[in-house]
């Protein structure tokens, strides 16, 4: 169950930093069981808003086509 929440977690990190400019950074998750049962977008809102609040300014996604 743990490698599954890391990787839909993984899964919503890549998919909300592939279009960004932040330039290369680590960043350390915790993974909570609510991650595996939460809906993959709402889960992507949230890995979006993290790395804005994390990043400020800085265009976390220049294209929100496509996304799920």
């Amino acid at each position: 169950m743990r490698n599954r929440i890391r990787r839909r977690l993984k899964a919503a990190f890549a998919a909300e930093t592939k279009n960004s400019d932040l330039g290369p950074c680590d960043y350390v998750i915790v993974a909570r069981q609510a991650a595996l049962d939460r809906p993959f977008d709402l889960l992507l809102r949230d890995v979006n808003r993290a790395i804005t609040a994390l990043h400020g300014d800085k265009q976390v996604r220049a294209d929100r086509k496509g996304s799920a």
